[in-house]
């Protein structure tokens, strides 16, 4: 009896066992069918949000494409504008009047050392340069400059005002690009060259003053290349015009001046404040021999 039961216990216990397997079996497979749908289901939602970024980076395309067609159109009729403009004023004659008044003053305390050796420095006031003139275009051709200083050194000749640039440039010709006519600066010295309202101090240096030549009569030859990185310019003048333009000897002066500029290096970032540029000038000079 024993025995029997030990029996019906045992085959008891390997049916209990094998549903435990079972149900596990069945809860490890309904696991894995949960975990596969999971997988399904994130594989949908990359999916979803994918298609979602793809169709705002293609809304975000359109309206960048759409704000390039408006510039575009933009720039286009701004362009029409300035060629219009451009034709417009290609087809006028402009005047443009300009002056500058530059008064110098100087005030000294000595000593009665310094006095007695130098003497009495006085202090005064002065109007160093008035000038007035007028300047303009014609028809995309031609520029024209004339203007005359009313301040001279000359004790002389204080009541009679002082010619300086009175010339006239012809624009865009072939081969010579641009010539210039009339009473101008001779091609020489970057601080010659440079008008009196770009200079440091009111007066060139000494040096400048007294080597190198001024204002006369010629005619002179200049130009660039496309790139703006060379300049050049060459000419022929009579020599040592007075404060008119005049000359008057029994051998008239001569000279041919020319200038040469290079710029390797520009710093275009910067606008500007970092180049590198080299500049060269050369005169030959045939002194007048004059009689007044």
């Amino acid at each position: 009896m024993s025995a029997n039961l030990s029996a019906h216990e045992q085959q008891t216990t390997e049916r209990e066992a094998s549903s435990l397997e079972a149900v596990e079996s069945s809860d490890e497979g309904a696991e894995g069918g949960i975990s596969y749908l999971d997988s399904d289901l994130s594989e949908v939602g990359g999916l979803n949000e994918a298609m979602t970024s793809e169709s705002a980076s293609s809304d975000l395309v359109r309206d960048l494409e759409h704000r390039l067609a408006e510039l575009e159109k933009k720039l286009d009729k701004q362009s029409e504008n300035e060629k219009k403009a451009a034709a417009t004023a290609a087809k006028k004659f402009t005047t443009r009047p300009f002056g500058r008044i530059q008064i110098d003053a100087a005030s000294f305390d000595q000593t009665e050392t310094n006095r007695a050796t130098v003497g009495d420095a006085r202090n005064g006031v002065d109007i160093r340069r008035a000038r007035l003139g007028i300047e303009g275009e014609g028809f995309d051709t031609f520029f024209y400059r004339f203007d005359v200083d009313f301040v001279t050194f000359d004790q002389q000749t204080a009541t009679r005002p002082t010619i300086f640039d009175a010339y006239l440039d012809t624009l865009h010709l072939p081969f010579l690009q641009n010539v210039r006519i009339g009473h101008f600066r001779e091609p020489f010295s970057l601080e010659r060259l440079s008008s009196t309202n770009d200079l440091p101090f009111m007066e060139r240096s000494a040096a400048v003053n007294s080597l190198t030549p001024n204002r006369n009569l010629g005619i002179m030859e200049f130009g660039n290349n496309e790139e703006l990185t060379r300049t050049w310019a060459y000419g022929v003048f009579s020599e040592n015009t007075d404060e008119f333009g005049e000359q008057l000897s029994d051998r008239t002066g001569i000279s041919f001046t020319t200038r040469q500029t290079w710029l390797p290096y520009y710093d275009e970032l910067a606008e500007g404040r970092y180049l590198l540029h080299f500049g060269g000038s050369y005169s030959y000079r045939r002194i007048a021999n004059s009689q007044r």
